[in-house]
């Protein structure tokens, strides 16, 4: 990773550090998947993945996870170009 790309992670966990959920950072690029995983994006082509944290989130009607109520987030991974 580039001096470029750790500079943007640095921005993107200050970011995370400052809300109490995702969903208050409507201008990230945030990409939602299935089973409470999510995809937030830190610098062209570097993503962070995330999982929500069982008990630290509701499901809605539809078994998705409701962001909004998720207060702890488990880094899994960085995807690189």
């Amino acid at each position: 990773m580039g001096e470029e790309a750790a500079a943007g992670l640095r921005r993107r966990l200050a970011d995370l550090e400052a809300v109490d959920a995702i969903t208050e950072l409507p201008w990230l690029p945030i990409t939602y998947g299935h089973d409470g995983e999510a995809s937030i994006e830190f610098h062209s082509g570097y993503s962070l993945n995330v999982v929500a944290i069982r008990g630290a989130s509701r499901m809605v009607e539809n078994q998705m996870t409701d962001w909004t109520t998720v207060d702890r987030i488990k880094l899994v991974g960085i995807i690189k170009p």
